[in-house]
């Protein structure tokens, strides 16, 4: 597999929350699936190295205005 999205319930705008959605949402996921993460530039991705020091995967931020 080399995509797969997944919706992140996050309980705030803030980087915590978003760090706490991302791990408890890819927590689930097989270790094997969930290699890399793509993030975008927003301050809601602060706590990036914390994410993939828990999961154990590599994280790399989208070009400024990429569609992708």
């Amino acid at each position: 597999m080399t995509h797969l999205a997944l919706p992140v319930r996050m309980e705030g705008t803030d980087a915590t929350s978003a760090r706490q959605g991302v791990t408890k949402t890819l927590w689930h996921v097989p270790a094997a699936l969930r290699n890399t993460l793509t993030y975008d530039w927003g301050k809601e991705m602060a706590e990036h190295e914390q994410v993939a020091q828990r999961l154990t995967i590599q994280i790399f931020f989208a070009d400024p205005y990429s569609p992708w």
